[in-house]
């Protein structure tokens, strides 16, 4: 029974990815984003103003009906546009550091400056992997 059990919770967390559409993966302020066309997405402080759009991405995957294109590192032909929604700072991380036996302990709190923009296209380039 051990087996059994482990097969469907394997089956039940592997990981589908629907290919309706194109979709990319992009680097935007230093990390990877899965996209999609219409998707709005939180990323690093992008410093644009609201209403922006923004294009001068590095795209390493692109995807569209069942054709996939890898970028050694980055592809040249794709492009990725968004447009800026807002600017506003994330939650409150407060930092501690603390001494046994001391009394030395010291607090700060700190907020990431997030942008939050909307993905308007995909372009790619030539299909093959």
């Amino acid at each position: 029974m051990e087996k059994t059990k482990l097969k469907k919770v394997l089956k039940s967390t592997k990981t589908v990815i629907p290919t309706n559409g194109p979709m990319a993966v992009a680097v935007i302020s230093g990390k990877q984003h899965l996209l999609r066309e219409g998707d709005v997405v939180t990323v690093e402080n992008l410093d644009e103003e609201a209403g922006a759009k923004v294009s001068d991405f590095d795209v390493l995957f692109y995807g569209s009906e069942g054709n996939f294109s890898f970028g050694t590192p980055v592809l040249k032909e794709a492009r990725v546009e968004v447009e800026v929604l807002g600017n506003f700072k994330g939650e409150k991380i407060d930092v501690i550091k603390f001494k046994a036996k001391s009394r030395y302990s010291k607090k700060r709190g700190y907020r990431s400056s997030l942008t939050q923009v909307k993905v308007l296209k995909i372009k790619g380039g030539s299909h093959g992997s």
